[in-house]
């Protein structure tokens, strides 16, 4: 996994990685759906929302674990786990919760024939 290549260290960027793994998941399963890949992060999750007006089939649970780590992310890239001041235990507990999250979508993706 990612955390094993950079290190604890790193795990911000550990979690921003986690993230864009997700995003490519899920551009796999719009492409996969026969729809136009957004060029947006608000398109997409747009797109994915289940409650939304798409005709993807597009599950509840995935579609939380991957908003939650795009707030991870944003959280992670801008602002920096209330502005710098963030424990390592916080990062590292956020770290767990994206690599949760991303297990769920490689689940959902994976019964829709996508690896």
């Amino acid at each position: 996994m990612v955390e094993e290549q950079f290190g604890s260290d790193f795990l911000d960027w550990c979690i921003t990685a986690v993230f864009y793994s997700a995003l490519h998941y899920m551009s796999a399963f719009i492409a996969h759906s026969k729809k136009k890949i957004p060029t947006r992060h608000r398109q997409t999750r747009a797109l994915l929302d289940p409650e939304g007006e798409n005709t993807l089939s597009m599950e509840y649970i995935p579609y939380e674990a991957y908003n939650e780590l795009y707030e991870y992310a944003h959280k992670t890239r801008y602002l920096k786990h209330h502005n710098g001041i963030a424990s390592a235990a916080i990062i590292e507990k956020d770290f767990k919760e994206c690599k949760t999250n991303l297990g769920i979508i490689k689940e959902f993706v994976g019964k829709h024939g996508i690896r």
